[in-house]
């Protein structure tokens, strides 16, 4: 089924479509009052002994996670990724939102991870499932998984037939909640500023063989063109076959 889906319409204008900021009013204050909110919520825990800070999940320099504790015995553990199209932010802008599942007796775990164009899709996977497989070994019981916007496509990916999770971790996830989670490659090829570099073998994780064959066949229909460089495949629109590249395929 996979394989009929229609191309994006041309007509939409997909950046505008993906522009949340201009119709947010004061939109563009947010990302530094979400700063300020989640550095009082970390310092308020950490003072009170119930923040563990910069753990170290991985060798990356970003691979580090804060695991926030509750007052009481642990619930379970809830884990959540953060957005940012595979390329923004980090751990410190959304410390705050682990505010509810304290109260609700759940330690929070909130990783940092490699970003594009350093890293590829693939790679952040396997990184957050490093990040989740350490925090589990911190916390017993059940594990909560939520991720927004790339941050739910990652946790989504964890529960995956092809899921880079352990084994003994994997059973323990029960739920998985992908908030506006950007699953969907089609509209972000025809957006300008936020074309994910996308890995193929991600892709045919999800999808299998047909898929991929699929995914080839929309960058047709959209203008673009695949092209040999080294080990990768390099997508570029046709009528700037030497312009920066859209999507990289390993």
């Amino acid at each position: 089924m996979i394989a009929n889906r229609p191309a994006p319409d041309p007509a939409v204008d997909w950046d505008d479509a993906y522009a949340n900021t201009p119709y947010i009013p004061q939109g563009s204050t947010y990302p530094a009052r979400w700063i300020e909110r989640a550095t009082a919520f970390r310092e308020a825990l950490t003072a009170a002994g119930k923040a563990r800070t910069d753990l170290a999940y991985g060798p990356a320099p970003r691979n580090r996670l804060d695991l926030f504790l509750p007052d009481a015995d642990c619930k379970g553990l809830v884990v959540f990724v953060h957005g940012g199209f595979w390329k923004a932010f980090d751990k410190s802008s959304w410390s705050h939102l682990a505010k509810g599942s304290i109260e609700s007796g759940y330690a929070v775990a909130m990783p940092s991870y490699s970003l594009c164009p350093e890293a590829r899709i693939s790679g952040i996977t396997r990184e957050i499932a490093g990040a989740i497989d350490h925090a589990a070994m911190q916390v017993p019981g059940d594990i909560l998984l939520c991720g927004h916007s790339a941050g739910g496509h990652l946790v989504t990916r964890m529960v995956c037939q092809a899921s880079p999770l352990g084994a003994a971790t994997a059973l323990r996830i029960a739920r998985t909640v992908s908030i506006s989670g950007l699953h969907d490659l089609q509209p972000l090829l025809r957006s300008g500023g936020k074309r994910p570099l996308v890995c193929l073998e991600s892709h045919r994780a999800f999808y299998g063989d047909s898929g991929v064959r699929w995914l080839q066949t929309l960058f047709d229909q959209s203008g673009y063109r695949l092209r040999r460089v080294n080990e990768h495949f390099v997508c570029t629109p046709e009528q700037a076959p030497q312009g920066p590249p859209v999507a990289l395929f390993a």
